[in-house]
């Protein structure tokens, strides 16, 4: 296990969503869909321990896409989950009932899964679907607080790291990555908790999707919510490639000489990035906090420019001050 020596830094979760750079494998082809490399590393310290759940269907006869996740694997400096298509292409939520959702039963972790279509923009309100809804599992992670010290409060900052040399295409998906984290702790009578990116759900539709199906309205807007102060909730998908004094004003940008807290969220000079902050307060030496993660590329903000991108999306698990 590795130690480090920035004081705020306590575990990181990279999620690295990697898109072919040909427009042959472009994401908003309809017969071809793009490979994707979903890796997941933990640098795991004294203060945090992060497990990754494993998930098995329960009897609920009311959800048949619910599972409890375990967690009886300690936790290790480099953990690779499972690629998720989820991550491939362009998506949306495929209806209104679309709710990410995760309570705790003992020392389980419940969780229903949630369907998602493949969905590019096609104008400001309308969007294209291909075929019918897929059920994606989240990624399910439980963080233990391990220093033995009670009332610590836990940072959760979601970084999108559109990289040094970027392409047009990475910016884009990039601007347009969205996610949704439902999150609850181990304290008596706790509720579960959302820390969203805002997002649209696709309307439903009597009688399934067809392939190139239309969806011209709205169903439920989901408002990005629970912010730390200072982050950033909306960055404006069409400008995403604006320029200022040389720069990519929608973007933040490391230095020269990262700040402790970029390091400990795994930028290194010149990247461009945006973040995403909360706090979670109160987690006592017994405590944890369970996560169920979802990450996509919205298919309402995103059209034909998102092809082939290049980026990751870091999930940093700190000690905030």
């Amino acid at each position: 296990m590795k130690k480090s020596t920035l004081i705020t830094t306590i575990a990181m979760i990279v999620v690295v969503v990697v898109a072919l750079s040909t427009a042959t494998y472009a994401w908003f082809s309809a017969s071809t869909v793009s490979t994707a490399t979903v890796a997941m590393t933990t640098t795991a310290t004294s203060d945090w321990m992060i497990f990754e759940g494993a998930g098995v269907s329960t009897n609920n006869e009311n959800d048949t896409n619910e599972k409890a996740y375990t967690f009886t694997s300690a936790a290790a400096d480099a953990i690779t989950l499972s690629e998720k298509n989820l991550q491939k292409g362009l998506q949306a939520p495929s209806s209104e009932a679309f709710a990410n959702s995760i309570s705790i039963d003992g020392t389980q972790a419940v969780v229903s899964s949630q369907e998602f279509l493949t969905a590019k923009r096609a104008s400001q309100s309308v969007v294209k679907v291909d075929g019918d809804p897929t059920v994606y599992d989240p990624f399910v992670l439980k963080v233990s607080n391990a220093r033995g010290v009670d009332d610590k409060s836990l940072k959760v900052t979601v970084v999108i790291n559109a990289g040094v040399s970027q392409t047009t295409g990475t910016l884009y998906a990039a601007a347009a990555t969205t996610f949704d984290i439902a999150y609850i702790t181990t304290k008596e009578n706790a509720t579960a908790q959302q820390f969203t990116r805002g997002y649209s759900k696709c309307a439903t539709k009597q009688g399934g999707y067809v392939s190139q199906d239309t969806v011209t309205e709205y169903a439920t807007k989901v408002n990005a919510s629970a912010f730390a102060s200072g982050s950033s909730s909306v960055v404006t998908y069409g400008s995403a490639t604006t320029m200022a004094n040389g720069e990519y004003s929608n973007f933040k940008k490391v230095g020269q000489t990262p700040s402790a807290e970029e390091t400990s969220w795994g930028l290194t000079a010149g990247q461009y990035y945006l973040a995403y902050s909360i706090v979670i307060t109160d987690i006592d030496a017994n405590d944890s906090v369970y996560f169920a993660i979802y990450p996509w590329i919205d298919g309402w903000a995103a059209d034909n420019s998102a092809g082939g991108a290049n980026y990751s999306i870091n999930f940093a698990f700190t000690t905030a001050e």
